[in-house]
C-alpha cells in the first residue's frame, strides 16, 4: 500500500518501465513487448495507474497510436519507492547467490529464464 493506495507489482513494473522509456510518447504495444505482456494488459495497467494519480496519459498529436505519459507528483514519489524496491530486491538476490559456485549460478540463471519464458 502506498498513500493510501494498493499497488500490484505488474503496476510498480510499469511505472519502473515507463521512467525508462527515453521517447516522450509510448506505444502500448512496444511496452507489452518488451515486458511480455499484452497491449491490453499495458493499457489497463495504465488506465489504474491514471485512476490512482500516478500518470497523466494523453494520446501523443503526432502519432494517435501512442500515448504522451507524464508522472504526477504522486506518480514521482511511487517512483522512487519503485527504485528502492528494486535495489532491495536485487541486493537481497546478490547476497543470496554468494553461497553458490558459478556453475550453480549459471544453472539457476537459466532455470529462471525459462521459467521467465512461461510466464
Amino acid at each position: 500500500e502506498f498513500e493510501g493506495d494498493k499497488y500490484f507489482p505488474a503496476e510498480i513494473h510499469l511505472i519502473l518501465h515507463i521512467a525508462t522509456c527515453e521517447e516522450n510518447s509510448k506505444n502500448l504495444t512496444k511496452i507489452g513487448q518488451s515486458l511480455g505482456i499484452t497491449k491490453g494488459a499495458v493499457s489497463q495497467i495504465i488506465k489504474k495507474l491514471a485512476d490512482k494519480g500516478n500518470l497523466i496519459k494523453e494520446i501523443d498529436n503526432y502519432n494517435k497510436n501512442a500515448l504522451q505519459l507524464s508522472f504526477t507528483e504522486k506518480g514521482q514519489r511511487l517512483l522512487a519507492l519503485g527504485r528502492t524496491l528494486e535495489r532491495k530486491a536485487f541486493k537481497a538476490l546478490e547476497t543470496l547467490l554468494t553461497d553458490y559456485t558459478p556453475p550453480q549460478k549459471e544453472t539457476i540463471l537459466d532455470f529462471l529464464h525459462k521459467l521467465n519464458s512461461l510466464l
